[in-house]
């Protein structure tokens, strides 16, 4: 006697006790086997790999052009301090407002390189489990 599936339309044999049993989860081998037999699985851990390691060399010339424009800001500051004294109230005021808003960007930044390096190495592991070697 066959069972009709409800999503497929098609039918699935029963055993000789009844209907198909659901099978038990696979054992972490019968996965790692698994993941040999497929090579999708190994080509997505060498991209997911990958553009990790992009995303931190991204993060790395971010921080350098920040470093520099932070830098750059305090050279100009530290050749400017004698104009700087006889302006308006409100020169130094800007100047300093854009000292704080280039740190926040900086630091908003660097927290999304950090949010997306944490994904991606949450996948990462979670493919390392089911391969066959220690890494």
């Amino acid at each position: 006697m066959n069972t009709p599936l409800a999503n497929a339309g098609g039918t699935v044999p029963d055993g000789p006790d009844g209907p198909d049993e659901p099978k038990p989860a696979q054992e972490p081998l019968a996965t790692a086997q698994a993941a040999l037999q497929d090579p999708r699985v190994l080509d997505l851990y060498k991209t997911a790999v990958e553009m990790a390691d992009r995303v931190s060399a991204r993060r790395a010339t971010a921080n350098a052009f920040f470093l520099t424009a932070q830098t750059a800001l305090v050279a100009v500051l530290g050749l400017a301090t004698p104009s700087l004294l006889k302006a308006p109230w409100w020169t130094a005021f800007a100047v300093s407002l854009a000292g704080v808003a280039l740190s926040a960007s900086w630091w908003l930044q660097l927290r999304g390189y950090r949010d997306l390096n944490a994904a991606k190495f949450t996948v990462i592991n979670a493919i390392e489990e089911d391969l066959p070697a220690d890494m």
